[in-house]
């Protein structure tokens, strides 16, 4: 259900003498979802009855229910629709600013110049730049990756 994918890696902040208190459990995904503008029906349901966008709002909202220092964040809007991707992108500003670390693989290029202070690109397992700051261009991660000599 969206309830115990969201709560099973925090499942003991939920249970009292080995009994889960699924209110505990519901008022939790309720105050993540909320934040992360999460539309599901209730709880019970099936992950399977959310759209991809939801589905991953659901599996971001259970890292962050750990209170996590760092978020690793694996091509987190691939495939979802703009108005879940734009959900994400404010989490993620947001959280930016409170101080969480995020450390961000990403297959769309756009998302690495709008959404991060540093860009390592990979070629064959090393590193073939390091971008920081005003670096991060659209070209420069392209030209990167295909191998192309970054000023």
């Amino acid at each position: 259900s969206i309830a115990e994918n969201f709560a099973l890696p925090t499942l003991a902040r939920d249970t009292t003498v080995g009994v889960i208190r699924s209110r505990r459990t519901a008022a939790r995904l309720a105050a993540h979802g909320e934040r992360l503008r999460l539309k599901m029906g209730r709880g019970s349901d099936a992950i399977t009855t959310l759209s991809g966008g939801n589905q991953q709002k659901v599996i971001i909202s259970r890292a962050l229910a750990d209170n996590p220092t760092v978020l690793l964040l694996n091509d987190p809007t691939r495939g979802i629709d703009q108005n879940a991707k734009n959900d994400i992108y404010t989490l993620i500003g947001d959280l930016l600013r409170r101080g969480l670390g995020v450390v961000l693989l990403s297959t769309e290029v756009d998302e690495l110049v709008h959404l991060t202070d540093r860009v390592l690109v990979f070629e064959g397992g090393t590193v073939s730049a390091d971008l920081v700051g005003d670096e991060i261009t659209r070209e420069a991660i392209v030209s990167a990756y295909f191998g192309a000599v970054v000023p």
